[in-house]
């Protein structure tokens, strides 16, 4: 088999099946260095329950609206949302649209609940035949396209020409052989950059080769997410490489091409997939701390609110200042009128009660204006340590 991939890697240069550690830059070692930070962060921020399942949901809709987009899918994210809280009402037309939307949700749920499992503590044929069955289930294909076999015609992306289907198991084989090689290689690093380095390569190895008749970016970048989970990154992180890809669709697709016309350098697919990463871990522990801020504010309005008479007014008015700050942008007036009109029909209260509340409130530090727009006053809980005991 050694001298059968030898030959097949001097026909194939570009799949060179190698990941040069040492030739990595040090501005990649510098960002895999901060996504090791960044992901202890995430997992040492303590969330309510509730908020980490909205963190998981956010982000899994987002990863499966990336990598489905990237294929031609164009169902937005609240669409992706709709079908994976199963109210979608998605026209007849977009039905198989819909179908690869679910056929991802189920993939990732099914790796996400059974990551300890031992199928997905390696990279097998068997296994990737499997999740591109998934990914193809009910799929409209061309008669010579079987979901979960290996092709047997030509095949390519844009001017890319793959390998010749004749030596896609050769190459699939070496290539599985090759990444136990190379998690021997990554053993000593951090967990995190190893996984990294695994997922990205497994990626770009899948999408080079292009195994499948269909669905191959779509298997790679599960492979990815699955490897990236295996490694301890947190669950919405793990979606985050298919999000980048898609959001810098010109230059992904550059990026591959730019390996396969250079006899297999990968230093610059690397460091564009890791940059990519790094910034998209930073958003999310932004998006936490957001949440965190809420949930303080909300303690803090709480503790405020312990001070005044305990009537149903000022149950009103904490009740609005929660509502105000779960919100993603300032309010006018009238807008938050609107937003908390239900808190005074339940209690039988008219418009004047409002009006009385708001001024209340707005004669208290607890909110701020700007340009007649409203929003909780956050500095109140921020920066609040003492200078000096």
């Amino acid at each position: 088999m050694e001298k059968t991939s030898g030959k097949l890697l001097e026909k194939y240069p570009w799949i060179s099946f190698k990941v040069n550690l040492e030739g990595l830059s040090f501005v990649t070692w510098m960002l895999l260095g901060q996504c090791i930070s960044k992901c202890e962060h995430i997992k040492k921020i303590p969330l309510m329950p509730s908020i980490s399942e909205e963190l998981h949901k956010v982000y899994l809709v987002k990863g499966v609206a990336a990598t489905t987009a990237i294929e031609g899918n164009t169902l937005t994210e609240e669409q992706v949302r709709d079908i994976l809280e199963g109210k979608a009402k998605i026209e007849n037309s977009k039905k198989y649209l819909q179908q690869e939307v679910e056929n991802i949700i189920q993939a990732c749920n099914q790796i996400g609940r059974n990551i300890k499992a031992p199928k997905y503590n390696s990279i097998s044929e068997d296994l990737l035949c499997e999740l591109n069955r998934t990914v193809l289930r009910d799929m409209p294909v061309e008669k010579e396209i079987k979901p979960g076999v290996y092709r047997s015609h030509r095949a390519g992306v844009g001017g890319y020409r793959a390998p010749e289907a004749s030596d896609v198991p050769a190459l699939m084989e070496a290539f599985c052989n090759w990444l136990k090689n190379l998690n021997i290689e990554t053993e000593h690093l951090d967990k995190v950059i190893a996984g990294t380095i695994t997922a990205i390569a497994t990626h770009l190895y899948i999408a080079l080769i292009h195994p499948f008749g269909d669905g191959n970016g779509r298997t790679a970048r599960l492979m990815e997410f699955m490897i990236l989970l295996s490694s301890g990154v947190p669950s919405p992180a793990a979606h985050l490489l298919s999000n980048h890809y898609n959001l810098t669709r010109t230059e992904y697709y550059r990026q591959l091409d730019k390996v396969s016309k250079t006899s297999g350098d990968v230093r610059d697919f690397f460091t564009y997939a890791i940059q990519g990463f790094r910034d998209g871990l930073q958003d999310v522990i932004n998006v936490i701390i957001e949440q965190v801020q809420i949930v303080s504010w909300e303690h803090y309005v709480f503790e405020r609110f312990r001070e005044l008479p305990d009537n149903d007014a000022s149950k009103r008015q904490r009740s609005l200042l929660i509502q105000l700050s779960r919100q993603a942008k300032p309010l006018a007036r009238n807008e938050i009128e609107k937003l908390t009109a239900k808190i005074y029909l339940d209690r039988g209260k008219t418009k004047n009660s409002f009006t009385r509340d708001w001024n209340s409130l707005r004669r208290t530090n607890l909110i701020i204006e700007k340009d007649g727009k409203y929003s909780p006053n956050f500095f109140l809980i921020l920066n609040r340590l003492p200078f000096s005991l």
